[in-house]
């Protein structure tokens, strides 16, 4: 780490107490006051006002803390976007860190700043008020999320430096003499052994609570803090192990949740930030996936075009992510019209190792930023991860997924929206045009009626029949798609004699010039009822129906040359 060194300054040493917990998952060692940061000074005592000569008046005043400093923290990138650095920046100070240093918070007026490495990770805790370091700490374990409680005890969440194993949430008191406490043990199972997962904490009153996610699975647990007792509490939670890939076809709640966004077919421009500037490698693949987006809804979702000047859309390339997206690799958020896509660095570092990009690294554990900017894009347009409906999804179905997969795993270089995804758009946009399939994902009822150009006839007379192909009209259910009419389908017109209990003769319609209509016209000799009749498809998310029968009366015999009955073209 290059640390840069402002002005002069004396420094106290102290003797450094060591203390060491014995635990089997090689828990934390916690320091005292060791040496500052040459870049942000260590904090002294409160300052004493001098300006009064002492015994001529009265005693000196303790100045009271300043509030809280504005700080800044950057990642520094070489020329091909990959982090080679950090700085935190508070008024005049500056402290330059490699490309495993971190910062969270702040908490009140305390910054959370630490730097892992293969030996673990050297935190200090930045008194924002004075601009000062107020406490360095050394833990032998990996810092993967902290926060802290207003009595000043730190929480953190611990992996093993070699084995990336869990080691649970510890907390650590404001006396160094004390010993560091787990106070939530590790999740179990596929949580804690999965290649990509996250972890979020949480503080109330009563209690501190890690949230552990990977692959759609998720381990809730929680330290209750009531008076001076204590107790450990394990939550699953509801979605967990939940396998919803069987149960198609889908229908409530939608596999991919969609809320409210914009209006059909509205035009989203969007440009890269100017300082927060994305790599040529990046920025071709996200323009291409704003492409991906556009050109897969197959609904009226929005049009993506990247366009400079005023556009409402900014596209951003930094480590700088809001709080609900800490542990992601990319973010999109919004406010009213305005949104933000978030595209972590090429080597920041996670829980579970160090993001790669396979634009950049192309060997197995990198991710397409193509495919996750695509996702983004999905956020954007408002969709939602299919866990949050309780739903795991094949890949085939979405890129929606909460976790995305890295390259070799199925699905790590898809480029468009999967069926579920466009289940979801064509009902809260609508479709292009009537003859627009249903995405597959998709069970929506359908309606289909017969009328015939007339009441009776004499034997050998043309008779048109009109068959009417709609979705059904349920605008809670279907949304933008309720009620249209669906051209371009097969559509089959069953008949067989009056009374008769026998086979049915099947024909098929024609489409009219009119979209959802279909006709058939026949010369019937004898008294016919008839029925059509719209299969449910292989290929799109539409359940059939059979209409009412209607009976046609015929009556006479005919004379000379009679037509066909059936239709002769």
């Amino acid at each position: 780490m290059r640390e840069v060194h402002h002005g002069r300054r004396a420094l106290l040493l102290v003797a450094i107490s060591m203390l060491t917990v014995s635990n089997a998952f090689d828990g934390p060692v916690v320091a005292g006051r060791s040496a500052p940061p040459t870049g942000i000074p260590s904090c002294t005592a409160v300052p004493v006002d001098r300006a009064r000569p002492p015994g001529d008046g009265p005693p000196p005043r303790r100045l009271m803390p300043a509030g809280p400093k504005a700080a800044r923290w950057a990642s520094t990138l070489d020329g091909s976007g990959s982090i080679t650095g950090h700085t935190l920046t508070i008024g005049r100070s500056t402290w330059h860190a490699g490309p495993r240093a971190f910062a969270d918070g702040p908490f009140g007026p305390t910054l959370v700043t630490g730097e892992r490495s293969p030996r673990g990770t050297h935190l200090r805790l930045i008194d924002l008020g004075r601009g000062c370091v107020s406490r360095t700490i050394e833990l032998p374990s990996l810092v993967y999320g902290s926060l802290m409680m207003p009595d000043g005890t730190l929480v953190v969440s611990l992996v093993h430096s070699g084995t990336r194993a869990e080691l649970g949430v510890w907390q650590i008191g404001t006396d160094p003499e004390m010993d560091p406490q787990q106070i939530i043990s590790p999740p179990t199972g596929e949580v804690a052994t999965a290649a990509l997962r996250e972890v979020a904490l949480g503080l109330s009153s009563f209690s501190v609570q890690a949230r552990w996610c990977a692959g759609g699975t998720c381990q809730t647990r929680r330290h209750l803090r009531r008076g001076t007792g204590l107790a450990a509490l394990v939550d699953l939670d509801p979605d967990a192990n939940t396998d919803n890939t069987s149960s198609l076809p889908f229908r409530s709640p939608r596999p991919v949740p969609v809320y409210d966004r914009w209006f059909p077919w509205s035009v989203l421009s969007y440009k890269y930030h100017a300082t927060d500037t994305s790599p040529s490698w990046m920025r071709a693949a996200v323009d291409d996936a704003a492409d991906d987006a556009t050109d897969s809804s197959k609904s009226l979702s929005p049009i993506f075009i990247r366009m400079e000047g005023n556009s409402k859309g900014i596209i951003r390339y930094t480590s700088s992510f809001p709080s609900s997206c800490q542990a992601a690799i990319a973010c999109a958020s919004h406010d009213n019209d305005q949104w933000t896509l978030r595209m972590r660095p090429q080597g920041y570092d996670f829980r579970w190792g160090e993001l790669r990009w396979c634009q950049k690294a192309t060997s197995d554990g990198c991710f397409d930023a193509e495919r996750v900017a695509l996702h983004e894009f999905g956020h954007v347009v408002g969709l939602d991860h299919p866990e949050t409906a309780g739903f795991r999804l094949s890949p085939s179905y979405t890129v929606m997924h909460q976790v995305t997969p890295s390259r070799p795993h199925s699905s790590w270089d898809r480029h468009g929206f999967g069926s579920c995804d466009v289940a979801s758009l064509q009902e809260q946009y609508g479709l292009p045009t009537m003859s627009t399939h249903i995405a597959g994902c998709n069970d929506v009822d359908t309606r289909i009626s017969l009328s015939t150009s007339a009441s009776r006839l004499t034997a050998g007379s043309k008779l048109v029949l009109t068959a009417t192909l709609r979705i059904r009209s349920d605008s809670a259910k279907y949304r933008e798609i309720s009620g249209i009419r669906l051209n371009a389908r097969s559509v089959q017109l069953k008949r067989r004699p009056a009374g008769s209990s026998g086979a049915w003769t099947t024909s098929w319609m024609r489409w009219a010039e009119v979209p959802g209509i279909y006709t058939l016209t026949l010369y019937p000799r004898a008294t016919y009822e008839y029925k059509a009749v719209f299969p449910s498809p292989d290929d799109e998310g539409l359940n059939g129906d059979t209409s009412d029968e209607v009976r046609v009366p015929v009556t006479g015999v005919c004379s000379g040359i009679c037509p066909s009955e059936e239709d002769p073209t």
